[in-house]
């Protein structure tokens, strides 16, 4: 049965078709029409090849624009990295870098500087272009919470946060794409 609208799908069961056809009403807040003229054509109703070659594309258009690919071996190294880079990323740029530019210029301009730096570190993975501005409000965000509290603590699990948050969507993709 499918698991919103309780319809069979292909397989009998909840099978690829439904999973699919649920993270795409999840992600993009979408209702089916369900009125009987509009079944003869739908776009929840797609052949497990057409579903299995869509979720393939997904998935390596999702995976293949990071450093190790959308192999396994790539989808899991990325994976590891998203937890140890915030660690590494905070104490440079959130230790090093604020109070180095604290000192001498106060902490108005370490939080500026340190988040451009953050932003700036980030071309080599994503390149130039408008993406780096919410990296740089990232930073930003990181740097007041490093400041406000004193802690590196806090400034890393809401890195940790953000990284859960970009990425879920992405391991949803991987354990269909490779479950499937």
């Amino acid at each position: 049965m499918h698991l919103l609208s309780g319809r069979p799908n292909l397989h009998g069961g909840v099978g690829l078709q439904s999973r699919c056809s649920f993270y795409y009403r999840c992600f993009f807040f979408t209702s089916p029409n369900l009125s009987p003229e509009s079944r003869s054509y739908s776009p929840w109703r797609v052949s497990a090849s057409k579903g299995n070659e869509t979720l393939a594309s997904i998935h390596n258009e999702v995976w293949s624009r990071l450093a190790y690919g959308s192999s396994l071996a790539g989808v899991l190294c990325s994976s590891v990295l998203s937890f140890a880079d915030p660690v590494l990323e905070e104490v440079v740029f959130r230790g090093f870098v604020v109070n180095a530019i604290a000192k001498p210029r106060g902490f108005f301009a370490a939080v500026i500087g340190a988040s451009a730096c953050f932003a700036l570190v980030h071309v080599l993975q994503f390149g130039f272009g408008i993406h780096l501005l919410p990296l740089f409000f990232a930073g930003l965000t990181y740097a007041i919470i490093r400041v406000c509290s004193g802690s590196l603590v806090l400034a890393i699990f809401a890195h940790w946060t953000i990284n859960v948050v970009i990425f879920l969507p992405k391991w949803l993709v991987a354990v269909m794409h490779f479950t499937a």
